[in-house]
């Protein structure tokens, strides 16, 4: 998108996450949600997402951002993809919504290459993706209300080749969304 209908966006209280999520997109969104937020606390932001994830720990600090220190509501609205992180960032979200033909994904999370690391490394790094999992899995069974077993069945799902993804209907009857959208909204508006 170009840097003008990011600015209306902006100027309607609307922000996107779109793509990888990394250290500078989320510190972005960071910036403009406290720039929204001293514009009006009271005045819902809305946040568009199509985003097939990235970096879980800075997922992660943005999910605390909204959790625990913005007070503006933040209304998550999926226009396309939500995969892997980007669904913890909508769980976090005060209203979570959904364009019909959105897809979810929860997995297991995942490394990068590992070519050249030493066995120490290995080892290292396997404590690490344990540890980043069962805290997924503690987000995700505090903000579905499901079970550990729950989680686990869809991260099992996610980690499969084919029919890994959830439909509108399957995220909102486990929680990941509130809402399908059924008729014209208009996102120019700051009322979504």
């Amino acid at each position: 998108m170009s840097d003008k209908i990011f600015s209306y966006l902006f100027s309607k209280r609307t922000l996107v996450l779109a793509g990888k999520i990394t250290e500078e997109s989320v510190t972005k969104l960071i910036e403009k949600v406290f720039e929204l937020q001293i514009e009006s606390a009271k005045e819902p932001v809305t946040l568009l997402i199509n985003s097939g994830g990235g970096n879980i720990i800075v997922s992660f600090k943005l999910c605390d951002m909204l959790d625990y220190v913005f007070t503006v509501p933040v209304h998550g609205v999926v226009i396309g993809d939500c995969s892997s992180s980007a669904t913890l960032i909508l769980l976090s979200c005060k209203k979570k919504l959904c364009l019909p033909h959105s897809e979810f994904l929860i997995h297991s999370n995942s490394i990068a290459d590992v070519r050249s690391s030493t066995e120490s490394d290995m080892l290292d790094l396997a404590n690490d993706l344990k540890s980043t999992r069962e805290k997924m899995i503690e987000f995700y069974m505090k903000k579905l209300d499901c079970s550990y077993e729950d989680i686990q069945n869809f991260i099992k799902r996610g980690d499969k080749k084919f029919n890994r993804h959830l439909s509108a209907e399957e995220a909102k009857s486990i929680g990941l969304i509130d809402e399908i959208i059924t008729e014209n909204i208009n996102i120019f508006s700051s009322s979504v």
